[in-house]
């Protein structure tokens, strides 16, 4: 049988952090207290986007469903959301499983402990600005129609028409990947 070696049990040296090697600063610590800094200085609703835009980048499934609420303020350490009626999938997202994933994320994004509160109340739905799902949904149909005056404008594609003697029926506008695909690898062909 081996000899038994004995275990310091003490709360000295290391087991107390005593022998950890000081914290420093690393490049990517420091850029982010610059982000949060920077965020704290604008407009609430500036700030909420930036909260959502953190959030989608760490979990974009919680992150679109966060993205459907109005915020109806930032004060007192609470965030109070309200939602839709037809929203229901994305409340019960928000205030359910993912609730304290998004707390955490949103109190790291704005360099404070903030709690997420459901306000039910439809008048205060009503008067809150805009959740960030409808101002990117209003955003793209303009650009969608900007985009589609431009092509039934265009002379090349004016002149197509002519000769062929064709109608513009529709512009379909392909969005780039998002940012979350763009970050996935692509899988390797079976075949090769």
């Amino acid at each position: 049988m081996p000899a038994r070696i004995p275990i310091a049990t003490s709360a000295e040296g290391c087991a107390s952090g005593d022998c950890l090697p000081e914290a420093t600063d690393t490049p990517e610590a420091a850029a982010e207290e610059a982000e949060v800094a920077s965020t704290q200085a604008l407009p609430a609703a500036e700030r909420w986007k930036a909260a959502v835009e953190a959030v989608r980048l760490a979990n974009p499934r919680i992150g679109k469903s966060l993205s459907y609420g109005r915020m109806i303020s930032i004060a007192g350490g609470d965030v109070r959301l309200a939602f839709p009626t037809d929203a229901g999938f994305h409340r019960a997202t928000v205030f359910g499983h993912a609730r304290a994933e998004l707390e955490k994320h949103i109190s790291k994004r704005l360099g404070e402990t903030l709690k997420i509160v459901e306000e039910k109340s439809d008048a205060a739905w009503q008067q809150a600005g805009r959740s960030v799902a409808e101002q990117e949904a209003a955003e793209k149909a303009t650009r969608e129609k900007a985009i589609e005056a431009k092509v039934r404008q265009n002379p090349a594609v004016l002149s197509v028409l002519k000769v062929l003697g064709g109608t513009l029926e529709h512009v379909q506008v392909l969005e780039p990947a998002s940012r979350t695909e763009e970050a996935v690898p692509a899988t390797p062909d079976e075949d090769a």
